[in-house]
């Protein structure tokens, strides 16, 4: 009995040994999902969150990017001429040649009653296009422009 004490001595070590390993193994499989659970909790978390952000950011935006010169004359016939000339403005930052647009926003200057605004507008449009009716637009502000100044203020 002597003889195989040292052996089933030896071979409690290995089975300890392989337990061990096997208690090893099974918390790093537990770890490496818990990890990768956390992992995928928090990059999809970060998506959903700039998303949001972006939707949000971008609701302005969008609206601004359906914005046309029909808008712009549909503001105007309804009377509303701050947001024509908003509306104006923004489309004339994507083209700041178009005379047509430079001539609008003039008209809208002039239906709110910027007369400098509106001759700057329109001294523009003639600048790019020097045409007759952009002319007759010009000349128009000019005398708007010199009649109210020279209108004294009453209290």
């Amino acid at each position: 009995m002597n003889d195989t004490e040292p052996l089933l001595e030896e071979v409690r070590k290995i089975r300890s040994s392989i337990e061990g390993y096997k208690r090893y193994q099974k918390n790093t499989t537990v770890w490496i999902f818990v990890g990768l659970f956390v992992f995928l909790a928090v990059t999809l978390g970060a998506k959903y969150y700039v998303t949001q952000e972006n939707k949000d950011g971008q609701a302005q935006q969008d609206v601004r990017e359906q914005w046309t010169w029909t808008c712009v004359e549909k503001e105007m016939r309804e009377g509303d001429y701050s947001k024509a000339i908003e509306k104006a403005n923004y489309l004339l930052l994507k083209s700041p040649n178009y005379y047509p647009g430079l001539a609008r926003l003039g008209q809208a200057h002039v239906m709110a009653g910027n007369h400098a605004e509106a001759f700057i507008a329109f001294q523009n449009a003639h600048d790019i296009f020097p045409s007759e009716k952009n002319l007759k637009n010009l000349e128009a502000a000019r005398t708007l422009l010199t009649s109210t100044a020279s209108t004294p203020n009453k209290p």
